[in-house]
Formats: C-alpha cells, sequence, structure tokens
C-alpha cells in the first residue's frame, strides 16, 4: 500500500444493516460467513447458478490527510470462486467528501452466484495494485 493511499479498516458480509439518520452509526444484521444449499433433484448445477440471497458488503474506507479536498478512489469489486476464478465483479468507486477521512460503502444485491461448493471471496481492488485491499470469505456447503 501506498503512504497516500486509501485504506480499508475493515469490511464484512451481512443479511442486512440499517444507518440511523441521527448519529451516521450503523447496525449490521445476520452476519454471514456460510450457507448450506440442498440439491434440488439429486445434481448440483454446473456454470454459475444464481441463488436468492438478500445479502450486503459493507465495508469502511479511510484515507490518508489532508482530508481538506474532495477525492475519489477507483475501486472494483471482485466476488472470487473456490477455483480462483472471478465470478462477478463491479466498479465501486469511494467518493470522500471533503473534510471527511472516513467512508462507508454498502453494497447491495439480492442474489448471489453458486458455480461450485468450496470458499468463495468478495475482494476490494485498486487501481493499479496487484493484491486485493480487502479479502472477506464465505463459504457455499451444498447437501
Amino acid at each position: 500500500m501506498k503512504k497516500n493511499d486509501i485504506e480499508v479498516v475493515w469490511a464484512i458480509l451481512c443479511g442486512g444493516s440499517s444507518v440511523d439518520s441521527e448519529t451516521n452509526n450503523i447496525s449490521i444484521y445476520k452476519v454471514l460467513e456460510q450457507i448450506t444449499l440442498t440439491k434440488g433433484n439429486g445434481s448440483v448445477p454446473t456454470g454459475p447458478h444464481l441463488i436468492p440471497l438478500q445479502h450486503e458488503y459493507v465495508i469502511l474506507l479511510q484515507r490518508p490527510d489532508p482530508v481538506g479536498k474532495p477525492k475519489s478512489y477507483a475501486m472494483t469489486m471482485k466476488l472470487r470462486g473456490p477455483d480462483g476464478e472471478v465470478v462477478n465483479e463491479a466498479p465501486t468507486p469511494a467518493h470522500f467528501e471533503s473534510g471527511k477521512k472516513r467512508l462507508r460503502l454498502r453494497i447491495q444485491n439480492a442474489s448471489f452466484p453458486v458455480t461450485v461448493p468450496g470458499e468463495y471471496r468478495f475482494e476490494i481492488w485498486t487501481e493499479g495494485e496487484d493484491t486485493p485491499r480487502s479479502s472477506t470469505p464465505f463459504v457455499v456447503i451444498v447437501k
């Protein structure tokens, strides 16, 4: 990480969250670490299969001083499957307002792409980096 670069303070996968309008505090509900799926007809679908799963990837970012000016960072959220391949990715720009050192992002989704059982990773990448800033595991079990 470069000295004058953005920092991922924490990132968590959950079923939902809410932000208090008076205090700006966040409440995080149903932290997700794994899900167990049952085979419907005795076989596991091949290739990406979207399952209904309401989830949020909540990220707290911090930028270096000085904070007197607005600043934007180009970031990408990648979902990596158990085989190491990227299953999904989306640009996730971070726009800091003037005077704000921290920024919280909530990436919401109503479905999850399953390719095979195993450990998936939600990753945050910044432009020009060769390693993710954050990597959060999520395990899919099929019985």
